[in-house]
């Protein structure tokens, strides 16, 4: 005789197998594709917000050293110029013309003035001269401590320079450093009278001890910036 199993799940409806079976609960493609489009609008707006505030530090630091360069240059030039040196005497005692020379280029003179802190003391030629195509402004200072220092050869700003002094210092993105040079206003508080006045684009005078007795700096950094300008009356000893 065969034995027999009895089954209590069979024909009553009810499943008693062990193995529980569920619908799936995973993400439709739908849902998946739209989840994968925000998270990049998401990444997107973010990096778009960084470019952005990066963009802004370094604009506000470059118009931060743009304010400070163009307050700079002028405030120099005015104590500079208030020292400036006619002659000087050597060893000999005898009194050595010094020469003030300006062009299209820039200028260049003798000063008893010198920042604080700088290396370079005493007797100082300081020369400006601006490189219109590479927008910078090259500074240049020598010490004078022989009658050799004073010679052409020795200036920057001519044309016999030996090209042996290196500047002090280059200031990039300077779209204009011009220099005139005024002898004399009848009404030296006037600011119509020096906006009139007949200025000169260069000065050069090898014959006698003679210095302009005003100077205009025109001044503008960054394609977008103001143009200003300054007149400083040039002191003298």
């Amino acid at each position: 005789m065969g034995s027999s199993r009895f089954n209590p799940g069979f024909g009553t409806g009810h499943h008693s197998s062990g193995n529980h079976h569920s619908p799936c609960s995973g993400f439709t493609l739908m849902e998946v594709v739209v989840a994968m489009v925000l998270v990049s609008m998401v990444t997107l707006i973010a990096t778009l917000g960084f470019r952005l505030a990066v963009r802004a530090w370094e604009r506000g630091e470059n118009e931060g050293n743009s304010r400070q360069i163009s307050s700079a240059i002028p405030a120099l030039l005015e104590k500079q110029l208030d020292s400036l040196k006619k002659n000087v005497s050597f060893s000999k005692g005898k009194n050595k013309v010094l020469l003030f020379s300006g062009n299209e280029k820039g200028v260049s003179f003798f000063t008893s003035y010198s920042p604080q802190g700088s290396a370079i003391q005493g007797l100082v030629r300081v020369t400006y001269i601006f490189d219109r195509a590479k927008t910078k402004l090259f500074v240049y200072e020598q010490a004078i401590t022989r009658l050799k220092d004073i010679d052409e050869q020795e200036d920057p700003l001519s044309d016999k320079w030996n090209n042996e002094l290196k500047p002090v210092s280059i200031l990039d993105g300077i779209d204009n450093f011009s220099i005139m040079f005024l002898k004399k206003t009848n009404k030296q508080d006037d600011k119509d009278s020096f906006a009139n006045a007949d200025w000169k684009t260069t000065w050069r005078d090898n014959r006698v001890q003679k210095i302009p007795a005003f100077v205009k700096l025109i001044l503008a950094q960054g394609k977008k910036a103001f143009v200003e300008k300054w007149y400083f009356k040039v002191g003298g000893e």
